[in-house]
């Protein structure tokens, strides 16, 4: 895997860049990634790529329960992790969206 620096407030480190295949792969292995940034698809590959992501990682029935869609501007990195050490109810996984992320507030 290649990987890339991440820009940003963090420090500068690599993160392994993947196909969309390829975390669909490791999803449908039971390698799923705790954390996954989808940039750079266009809007049609990427709401297909998170609703292929969905069928893998949510129990039928319980999706509702452990899906949260949140918007940048709404969140901050605390409230976040704290959603994300939340279990899934019935199994399985949680699987949090973040859109336009890049709208997150810096830390005060």
């Amino acid at each position: 895997m290649a990987g890339r620096p991440v820009k940003g407030r963090a420090s500068q480190r690599s993160v392994p860049t993947l196909a969309p295949q390829d975390v669909l792969e490791r999803a449908k292995k039971g390698e799923a990634h705790q954390v996954v940034l989808a940039v750079g698809l266009d809007h049609f590959s990427r709401e297909r790529f998170l609703a292929r992501m969905r069928k893998l990682l949510l129990v039928p029935g319980f999706e509702e329960f452990n899906e949260s869609i949140r918007f940048g501007e709404e969140v901050d990195g605390s409230r976040l992790a704290a959603e994300a050490d939340q279990l899934p109810l019935g199994g399985g996984h949680r699987v949090i969206v973040v859109r336009q992320a890049h709208r997150i507030p810096q830390r005060e």
